[in-house]
Formats: C-alpha cells, sequence, structure tokens
C-alpha cells in the first residue's frame, strides 16, 4: 500500500505541474459543467431522503471544486505490470509488490527523515539474480536508514561488516 501512496503522490505532483496549463485547466472546467447538473440532481435526492429523518437540513452540496477534481484523477490509480502476464499490481506476489516498494523506497529521497526497512525471507519470492539486485539497493538504502532482513540466506550478509550480522539460533540473539 506504501508504495501505491508512493505512485499517488508521485501523480499528484505531475497533475499539479499541469494546472496552469490552460488546455488542462480548460478541460477540468468542462468537466466541473458536465457533472454539475447530475451531482446537484444526485444532492436534491440525497436531501429529500435525509429530511425525512433529520428535518432540519436546509441543503445539500457535492462538491466538484477544481481541488476535488485534480484529488479524484490522482487518487484512483491501478498500475499494471507486464511482466510476461500484464496483470494489477494488487494481484502480483509479494515478491514483485516488495520490489515495486523497494525501488520506489530507493528512488524517492527522504530528506531529514530516517526510514526503517524490514524484509522477511525476501529470497522466498525472487530468483537468484533478484536476490543480487536487491542487496545492491539494500545496501544503498542502509546508507540513509536502517534495513533489517531475516534471512535463510547468505547472499544477504555483509561480510564487509559481520558486526552488523545477528544470529538467531533456537530463539536467542
Amino acid at each position: 500500500s506504501h508504495a501505491i501512496d508512493v505512485i499517488r503522490a508521485r501523480l499528484r505532483k505531475v497533475l499539479e505541474s499541469l494546472e496552469n496549463n490552460p488546455s488542462y485547466r480548460h478541460a477540468v472546467d468542462e468537466i466541473r459543467n458536465i457533472q454539475r447538473p447530475f451531482l446537484d440532481e444526485l444532492a436534491v435526492e440525497i436531501k429529500d431522503q435525509l429530511v425525512r429523518f433529520i428535518p432540519s437540513i436546509s441543503s445539500i452540496e457535492i462538491d466538484t471544486s477544481e481541488r476535488r477534481i485534480y484529488n479524484n484523477l490522482s487518487s484512483d490509480v491501478d498500475i499494471t505490470i507486464d511482466d510476461g502476464v500484464a496483470t494489477s499490481l494488487e494481484s502480483k506476489g509479494d515478491g514483485i509488490k516488495s520490489l515495486v516498494a523497494l525501488s520506489l523506497f530507493n528512488s524517492t529521497p527522504s530528506p531529514g527523515r530516517s526510514r526503517i526497512i524490514a524484509i522477511e525471507e525476501p529470497e522466498s519470492h525472487l530468483h537468484s539474480g533478484a536476490v543480487h539486485e536487491l542487496r545492491r539497493v539494500l545496501k544503498k538504502l542502509s546508507g540513509d536508514g536502517q534495513v533489517i532482513v531475516s534471512t535463510h540466506t547468505a547472499a544477504f550478509v555483509d561480510r564487509q561488516k559481520l558486526g552488523s550480522v545477528i544470529l538467531v539460533e533456537k530463539g536467542r540473539a
């Protein structure tokens, strides 16, 4: 879910850059003009139903502000990944989802904020080439945050810093 949130934030930034584009603004105004009568009718229907229970209701309005339209354009994002089979990210396996999240962490700066990234047995969802790429990404991410990996493979062990390795046997560190 964090990966989707990061993508939504990036999409919002892209759309915000369009807000000063006259053609884009005109299109948003046109959407508002088309939506307005339908939403006004819906608001009246809702009011007519609610006023039976809450007689003091004088009106209901459905917000169609530009900001609402911009937010709606960026809030419902579906990412399809074609890795041989085009599939929604939500339907991909944990390995692909984890890699998407990590790639976004890797490419999104976090100035002034530290990160804690914890991954449990990433090798169980990845092929060997991806394991080595993931190790490289995790090493880079450890430069500005804490990276915790529980694993059954030595591929994630930093042999240059064995002091950073905690071996757990029979429930004891």
